[in-house]
């Protein structure tokens, strides 16, 4: 079964995709409301932050499971969960701050980081621990957060091919002219820019996406594109001659950062010009 938001396959067996965390569609599972597994869907909901009253929410809209935030406290109390935790030393706050700052996480700030903490790790610590582990860690870019100076991270592509970055520009639909782009990571090759009759069809880019690779005899080793439905079929196709689901990538507008800049940076003359 696959996943209805990003589109990767996980276990039938699963209430939650492994990959993003979504829950399953009502029309795709029975088990939601007749697996009874009341301690794992609270659990869920718990350790990726919600408040009683939206866990009680999901509770009953998603599974069938009526209590009111009494019970569910006398539930989490049962079960061991606490929004205070303290059974954790600092050393191994420490330890897993010190292996975030190094990677994606690196600009964070102790708030973003005391968040990641409690949903990734599921680890609850006072933020000022994580404030102050942070400044002894790296003060350089304590100091830029709060002096309010942006950080930018760099774009690193091993090579040509390495990654396609896929969007549709939509400013100009309103004047019936949709476009559609595909820009080489490595290289800023544009692989694609066609003005097409919709942007929210998703025949249309997977035949672009066909297309192109067929004319350069190329596959890339990665496609990365928006969460859109309308890159469901191209997704498929990339994944298809792949021969492994992760070779696309779903990502926010902001990680798409190549095609987003491209964008940014050549909406004037050069969308004009094509």
């Amino acid at each position: 079964m696959f996943c209805h938001k990003c589109g990767r396959e996980f276990g039938n067996n699963e209430i939650f995709c492994p990959w993003c965390g979504t829950l399953k569609r009502r029309e795709q599972e029975s088990v939601l409301s007749s697996s009874g597994d009341e301690r794992l869907a609270i659990e869920h909901y718990f350790k990726r932050g919600f408040c009683y009253d939206t866990i009680v929410q999901f509770l009953a809209e998603y599974h069938g499971i009526s209590m009111n935030v009494r019970t569910l406290k006398r539930r989490l109390r049962h079960y061991g969960l606490r929004r205070r935790n303290h059974l954790h030393s600092e050393h191994t706050v420490r330890e897993i701050i010190k292996r975030e700052i190094e990677g994606p996480s690196s600009l964070l700030g102790y708030r973003g980081m005391w968040n990641k903490l409690r949903t990734t790790y599921h680890v609850t610590v006072p933020r000022d621990m994580v404030m102050k582990i942070l400044r002894e860690l790296d003060p350089d870019a304590s100091a830029l957060r709060r002096a309010r100076k942006l950080q930018r991270r760099s774009y690193v592509s091993p090579g040509p091919n390495a990654t396609w970055h896929v969007d549709g520009y939509d400013k100009l639909k309103p004047y019936g002219l949709p476009i559609h782009g595909c820009i080489d990571g490595f290289s800023r090759r544009i692989m694609w820019l066609k003005v097409c009759n919709s942007n929210n069809n998703p025949v249309i880019p997977a035949s672009f996406f066909l297309h192109t690779v067929e004319e350069n005899g190329v596959r890339p080793m990665l496609v990365q594109t928006d969460c859109g439905t309308e890159n469901g079929i191209l997704a498929a196709s990339q994944c298809l001659l792949a021969g492994e689901v992760a070779a696309h990538r779903y990502s926010s507008s902001h990680a798409n950062q190549r095609i987003e800049n491209w964008w940014s940076h050549n909406k004037g003359d050069s969308l004009r010009g094509s």
